[in-house]
């Protein structure tokens, strides 16, 4: 251990972690050298410090150091990002066309609340939670780390080689470049898998199921009837491809309007340069953030419960017709997948299925426009409203015997229909002294159900709540652009270009 400490103090420099002089790789995974001249050199500078970084006998043995380092603090840095644009994105928020009530669940883990508000009122929303805190922030930082280490590693080796087998002798070509982000995203896909679950989780010992990546693609791998293949199910496999293959080529779009159609270069106009890109990057993020969005709510679903437990239970039914002698198998059965917010409850087929689900189902009015379900006081007896009060009509005040309330007050339509405690009424048509109450008489159920306000009906309505279903599918699109920024920053840091 004393070894390994002294080589990196020896060998790592922290003015030069994120100076020019390093030559680690690029730190974002969707990196993809410009086709001009000036960047050009530097892919190739990038290629030949690549090899470098795996030549142990190269004075480049210190970038590794600084390569981790870097990677390491940008996923820490992003993380509270990560963590509020994943919780938003799988929490389910159905539409609210009239005065919904909301109560929260009674079972289960505690849910945050709606996070329907900006980046820093989603976190704050997460560190004042009893149950998560600010530590709930850095949930699933480590398996971001590994992922974009390994991914900023395989995918430039990957393009190379297949550049080598088909003769490619372009600094960049489409096709290799977006076949390598392909094969990679997908190799990588259970890593994001992991990641989405431990985001998802709730941070309570209590609720926890995966205390780290490796426990989580144990536990996923073993509960499933495929085993180690259910990692690459294609409900996962599918979506990652979309992704990994999109990417790429807005990427490369963006790179040739910038380059070729606006005729800007970082040497010459790097100002507008980099106005452009930033501007082109939110372009971007908002083409892949429905997939995004769909990709993570099929992640945090677990595939069905056991298959094999329900063949066997099958069987049994089977065995019980006919008469015959019922074999018991000892199947453990899988746990429940708990989540620090509430998700929806139907099982989504795939991506399509999922956006459409979303757009039909959520958005509408926000978390301030709805009221929270008010508790009934419980007086005495019992009863909610007060002593003698009728079930039910809470709503209404519960009526009371006694309580000094005559016609004009908050009861009158419960005594016009069951009569009035005051005795002068007694001769007038339709009103009755008042009866004795019990829990087993009925409650007019229009006075019992909460009226809804209409929302609104016919051709407008129905845009509304489209543009209210389309607007939920980007409530992750500004924590992922800010977090693109972070890593677009570090990459212009890592170059070492002049502004």
């Amino acid at each position: 251990m004393g070894s390994i400490f002294q080589f990196i103090i020896n060998k790592i420099d922290p003015v030069q972690v994120f100076s020019s002089s390093s030559q680690s790789p690029a730190v974002a995974p969707y990196s993809i050298p410009a086709s001009d001249s000036h960047n050009s050199s530097k892919a190739l500078t990038a290629r030949h410090n690549y090899a470098e970084l795996f030549d142990f006998d190269s004075e480049a043995q210190q970038d590794w150091a600084s390569f981790a380092l870097q990677n390491y603090v940008l996923a820490v840095l992003s993380s509270p990002l990560t963590v509020v644009e994943t919780l938003a994105e799988v929490q389910y928020q159905k539409r609210d066309d009239g005065e919904e009530e909301i109560e929260e669940p009674s079972t289960g883990a505690p849910k945050l609340p709606l996070l329907q508000g900006g980046i820093g009122e989603n976190i704050r929303e997460v560190v004042e939670s009893p149950n998560e805190g600010w530590t709930a922030l850095l949930k699933g930082h480590f398996t971001n780390f590994t992922f974009n280490v390994s991914y900023t590693l395989l995918q430039p080796a990957l393009e190379e080689a297949i550049n080598d087998v088909f003769d490619v002798f372009e600094d960049t070509n489409p096709y290799t470049a977006v076949l390598s982000h392909i094969a990679v995203g997908g190799l990588l896909s259970p890593l994001e898998l992991v990641r989405t679950r431990l985001i998802v989780q709730p941070s309570t010992t209590n609720y926890k199921k995966y205390y780290g990546p490796f426990h989580a693609l144990h536990n996923i791998a073993y509960e499933s009837p495929s085993g180690f293949l259910s990692l690459y199910s294609p409900r996962y496999l599918i979506p990652s491809i979309f992704v990994h293959g999109l990417a790429p080529l807005l990427r490369l779009a963006s790179t040739h309007v910038i380059q070729e159609e606006l005729g800007l270069d970082p040497t010459f106009t790097p100002v507008l340069y980099r106005i452009a890109t930033l501007a082109l990057m939110a372009i971007e993020v908002a083409v892949v953030t429905p997939l995004e969005m769909a990709r993570k709510r099929l992640q945090a679903q677990r595939i069905g419960g056991s298959t094999r437990s329900v063949r066997r239970d099958t069987r049994r039914r089977k065995a019980e017709e006919e008469g015959q002698e019922v074999v018991e198998e000892k199947v453990e059965e899988v746990q429940t997948f708990e989540t620090c917010v509430v998700t929806s409850s139907k099982m989504y087929s795939g991506v399509l299925d999922c956006i459409g689900t979303i757009i039909v189902e959520e958005g509408g009015r926000s978390k301030k426009g709805r009221r929270r379900k008010r508790k009934p006081v419980v007086g005495a007896g019992g009863a909610a409203g007060g002593v003698g009060a009728v079930p039910g009509a809470s709503g209404l005040g519960g009526y009371t015997p006694g309580s000094g309330l005559d016609s004009y007050g908050g009861n009158n339509e419960w005594q016009k229909v069951w009569g009035s405690s005051d005795p002068a009424a007694a001769g007038v048509p339709g009103l009755q002294p008042y009866p004795t109450y019990s829990s087993a008489m009925p409650v007019p159920p229009e006075l019992t159900t909460p009226k809804k306000t209409d929302s609104g009906g016919g051709m407008f309505g129905a845009v509304g709540r489209f543009v209210g279903g389309v607007r939920t599918l980007y409530r992750g699109f500004w924590p992922r652009y800010l977090s693109r920024v972070v890593v677009y920053a570090f990459e212009e840091i890592g170059r070492g270009d002049d502004w």
